[in-house]
């Protein structure tokens, strides 16, 4: 079974459209097992997302898109910093994965983007996947910039290094190649890397609607957030297939662009494993702050007072 792993809601404002009780609740009429939220910047609907789900009887898959720089302390405008996802495997590692969300919003925030540094994964990401894919990524936006060979494998072995090579997720972007020369350079390249580094690998679409005929709702939102009108000649248009895909879709496109079956069917089955993978059970409903012990002298005057202080 063919499981979404890249989608985005509302909380990635004005990016998306969807809320995240809406994407269970589309999971649902699909008879997915699974489906996974992917926001930009922050776990802002993680919550949201994981109690819709949880109603629908969906597994969760919580990621979060955040932007990769050398060094998260230089702020540069003209920065067109690539991207990583990350994905915790289970709550001890989702604490973690708040934590860098933290660490890239209150440190490395530039030109709207929450952004992070090899040392932030250094120290909190040793059991998170990381996923590589299209054209917004750190390797792909590299690829576009026809960076050579090198660099790129250096790239690629600090993140191995890093967070384990059997974390490393690369992820071929399902469009039509014919029509995205970029997206077809890209899929090239990555699909290439997944062979010769024998890395996980999975394809996608990084939704960010549900049903076609959302496209210009999609388009209203940018032009909203770009501070642009519907007629500006220079306003981002959605020329790609942003939708949520049935697997049969999937597999058309993946064959149209000449995709051997073997390798389609290596990616579909690898989505559903990572879902399998996962397994993240968010303690609701309960207090979390730490459980410090008191002072005896403490206790002994609650002791004291405990009766006056219910009568209060």
């Amino acid at each position: 079974m063919y499981i979404h792993l890249h989608w985005h809601s509302h909380y990635s404002l004005l990016e998306a459209i969807w809320s995240p009780k809406k994407i269970a609740r589309e999971a649902a009429d699909y008879d997915m097992k699974a489906i996974a939220l992917t926001d930009y910047n922050g776990l802002f609907g993680a919550i949201e997302f994981y109690k819709a789900c949880q109603e629908k009887e969906i597994a969760p898959i919580i990621w979060v898109e955040l932007g990769f720089v050398s060094d998260q302390s230089i702020k540069d405008k003209s920065e067109d910093s690539g991207n990583i996802v990350l994905l915790a495997k289970n709550y001890a590692w989702y604490q973690q994965l708040l934590k860098i969300v933290s660490a890239a919003n209150l440190h490395g925030r530039n030109n709207d983007k929450a952004r992070i540094d090899l040392s932030i994964l250094d120290t909190h990401a040793k059991d998170l996947y990381l996923l590589i894919w299209g054209n917004q990524s750190i390797l792909g936006k590299m690829i576009l910039n026809n960076e050579d060979e090198q660099k790129l494998e250096a790239m690629l072995w600090s993140l191995k290094n890093t967070l384990g090579k059997e974390n490393i997720i690369i992820e071929l972007t399902v469009q039509d190649e014919s029509e995205n020369p970029d997206i077809k350079k890209i899929n090239k390249v990555l699909e290439k890397i997944a062979s010769q580094e024998e890395l996980t690998i999975t394809c996608a679409n990084n939704y960010h609607y549900a049903e076609q005929e959302d496209q210009k709702v999609s388009e209203v939102a940018l032009a909203i957030k770009d501070g642009k009108r519907m007629f500006d000649d220079d306003r981002r248009k959605v020329t790609l297939q942003q939708h949520i895909m049935s697997e049969e879709e999937i597999r058309t496109i993946a064959i149209n662009n000449g995709r051997d079956a073997w390798l389609i069917d290596q990616m579909i089955s690898n989505t559903a494993m990572i879902a399998d993978s996962i397994n993240i059970e968010i303690p609701l409903g309960k207090i979390l702050f730490p459980n410090y012990e008191s002072p005896d002298f403490i206790k002994e005057l609650y002791e004291e007072n405990k009766a006056d202080l219910v009568q209060a």
